[in-house]
Order: structure tokens, then C-alpha cells, then sequence
């Protein structure tokens, strides 16, 4: 498995070179011929700063991460990536509007526009939390990380006080107020456990033969009614 030091890196150098690239070598970029000649320079320097600011926030992330460990890396993640896709976005738009006043063409503005819906429904269907239903054998769990659990795989069912010690995550999200994690994580162990949490109280761990799975519903009282659902269930 690829670290996120790794990535991280490989993610500073593209960031780095193309930041050189633009500066020095403008005419590479395909829509600079379009940008009228009194606005080149300010086309090709906001291009470049603008991926030394993105690479710069991946170091920042980066120096977080060796300090104080995974586990805080994952709740910042997505926070940093927000900005990063934003930054990108707006770079995107910049040129988009030069582009357009130059060959009084829309469909790059229409592409720009595409590129931040898809990345806005993309966040709203990673971050909306799970739900829990079941069927006469499984746990279905509702999710963009989801999965069915078989309720005959679970060995025992508890009400933990907090998480074991994660070490990353394998696939999944972390949301920005440090607590929401759902999806995949590799816990300190190096075993993977499922992670459903959006609440940091009354915790339910399901043990399985395959994995743990950790769920806390935002809403308590939902969280409080499967608990007891699954506690009938498992005892029948």
C-alpha cells in the first residue's frame, strides 16, 4: 500500500515543476495563446503562484502529519484537499475568462462549471453518514463506504467508551470536525477494522469473524435503537 508520505511528495514535485514550467515556459499551456499580450504576465504568474500555494499546503499538511502522527493527518485531509480543489478551480476559472473574452468561446466556462458540481455532489455523497437497515440475514449498511454485514459472522456486540488506535486510513473519509470517520481504517495493530462513526458517545463495536465494525449514529436515539435491534437480533 502507498503511504501518504509518498503521495504527499510525488504531489510536492508535480506541484514544484509545473509551478517552474508556467513560469518559465508559458507558451506550453495550451489557452496562453489566447490570453490577450498586456495580460500574459498576469496569466503566467497567477498560474504559477498559484501551484506553489497548493504545493506549499501539501507540505504544511505534510509537516503536520510527521509531528504529530497519522491519526491527526487523517482528520485534516480532507480539509487541505477542500482548499487544494478550490485553488484549482479558481486557477481554472482564471484562465477560462481569458480564454473566453479572447475567442468568445463558453464551453470551457461550461467545463469549469461541470468540474465544480461534480466535486461538490462528490463531497456531499463522501460526508453523508451511513444508515443502518436490516434484512433476515444481513446488516446493510446505507454509505459511500458501505457494505452488508452477515449477521451470523457476528461474534459479539458492546458499547465501547472510544476508538482503538488507528494508524491510517485504507478507504474511507475523515470529516473536518475530527470525530466523523467512515469507511476503511487500519488500526494500530495493522488490522482493518470499519469505522461508521459520527457521533464520539455511546460507541457500538460488532465483532465479526472477518473484522470489527464501529458504528455512532449522530442522532442518539437512532444510535440507541439499533443497538437494541442489534442486540435482538444477534441473541435470536
Amino acid at each position: 500500500m502507498i503511504s501518504t508520505t509518498s503521495i504527499n511528495i510525488f504531489l510536492i514535485a508535480i506541484c514544484l515543476i509545473l509551478s517552474i514550467i508556467a513560469y518559465k515556459f508559458p507558451k506550453l499551456i495550451n489557452f496562453y495563446r489566447y490570453v490577450p499580450d498586456e495580460k500574459k504576465t498576469l496569466y503566467k504568474n497567477v498560474i504559477s503562484f498559484g501551484l506553489l500555494v497548493v504545493g506549499g499546503l501539501i507540505i504544511v499538511a505534510q509537516v503536520v502529519f510527521s509531528i504529530l502522527g497519522m491519526e491527526y493527518l487523517q482528520s485534516i485531509v480532507p480539509i487541505y484537499h477542500f482548499l487544494i480543489y478550490g485553488l484549482v478551480c479558481i486557477l481554472m476559472l482564471l484562465v477560462m475568462r481569458e480564454t473566453v473574452s479572447s475567442v468568445r468561446r463558453a464551453a470551457e466556462i461550461r467545463i469549469s462549471i461541470f468540474v465544480v458540481v461534480a466535486f461538490l455532489l462528490t463531497f456531499l455523497h463522501i460526508t453523508r453518514e451511513a444508515s443502518m437497515t436490516f434484512t433476515d440475514s444481513d446488516i446493510v449498511v446505507d454509505s459511500s463506504f458501505g457494505k452488508n454485514i452477515p449477521i451470523n459472522s457476528i461474534r459479539n456486540v458492546e458499547m465501547v467508551q472510544k476508538l482503538p488506535a488507528l494508524k491510517t486510513r485504507v478507504n474511507g473519509h475523515s470529516g473536518f470536525d475530527g470525530i466523523t470517520k467512515n469507511g476503511t481504517f487500519l488500526k494500530a495493530d495493522n488490522t482493518k477494522c470499519q469505522l461508521y462513526v459520527f457521533n464520539n458517545k455511546n460507541i457500538i463495536k460488532i465483532t465479526t469473524d472477518a473484522e470489527d465494525v464501529y458504528v455512532s449514529l449522530s442522532d442518539e436515539k437512532k444510535n440507541d435503537d439499533f443497538y437494541n435491534k442489534l442486540l435482538t437480533v444477534v441473541e435470536k
